[in-house]
C-alpha cells in the first residue's frame, strides 16, 4: 500500500498553499492526501485563552473547510484529516516518519532576501529524514505549471542519504529544474 502525502495544515495561506499543492502532487502520485492539523496552546497565541474544546473546534474547523475546498477542486482524491494535540514539531516528525512526502507552508519574503522558513517548518527539516516540500503562499497550484524554482536537499554528510538524493535526482527531473545540494 502507497503511504499518504501528508500536509501540515493551520490554516495560514502558507499552510493553504501547502495542502493545494500536496492535494496536486497527490493526485499525479495516486496516493491518498492526509490534511494535519497540530495544535498546541503554547505555539499558537490566539488560543492561549480559550478553552480546549473551542481549539479544537477551530481546528476541526479549519480541516473541513480546507478538505471541503479540496475535494470540489479534486473529486476523485482520497483525503483524510486528523486533529492532534501535541507539540507541532514532534507531531509532524511522526508524520513525516509515516508519508511519502510531508508538505508544509513556508514564508517567502520575495525579492533578494529569499526563502525562508518558519521556526516549525525549520525545526522539522532539521529534525526529520523523510522528504519535506515548503511551499510558499503565493506558489502556482500545480507544481508543474513553472518551472524556475529548483529542487534542494539539505544532506547530512554524516548519515546515509541515498534515498534522499534519490528523491531529489527524481523531484528535479519530474518537474524539470536544477537540483541544489547543501550540506554542513
Amino acid at each position: 500500500m502507497s503511504r499518504a502525502i501528508t500536509a501540515g495544515l493551520d490554516g495560514s495561506p502558507e499552510s493553504l498553499a501547502a495542502a493545494q499543492w500536496a492535494a496536486r502532487e497527490a493526485l499525479r502520485r495516486a496516493v491518498p492526501l492526509r490534511l494535519l492539523r497540530v495544535w498546541s496552546i503554547d505555539e499558537d497565541p490566539r488560543t492561549r485563552v480559550v478553552d480546549p474544546a473551542t481549539a479544537r473546534e477551530w481546528g476541526e474547523r479549519t480541516l473541513a473547510i480546507a478538505e471541503r475546498r479540496l475535494r470540489r477542486r479534486h473529486p476523485g482524491l482520497d483525503i483524510e484529516t486528523a486533529w492532534v494535540a501535541g507539540d507541532p514539531v514532534e507531531e509532524l516528525c511522526g508524520a513525516a516518519g509515516e508519508a511519502e512526502l510531508l508538505v508544509l507552508g513556508s514564508r517567502g519574503l520575495g525579492g533578494l532576501a529569499g526563502f525562508l522558513a518558519g521556526s516549525v517548518s525549520l525545526a522539522v527539516l532539521a529534525r526529520t529524514r523523510r522528504p519535506v516540500v515548503l511551499v510558499r503562499p503565493h506558489a502556482p497550484l500545480d507544481p508543474q505549471e513553472e518551472r524556475t524554482g529548483e529542487v534542494v536537499i539539505g544532506l547530512d554528510v554524516s548519515a546515509a542519504s541515498d534515498e534522499l538524493l534519490a528523491f531529489g535526482f527524481a523531484a528535479a527531473e519530474r518537474y524539470g529544474c536544477g537540483l541544489r545540494v547543501v550540506h554542513r
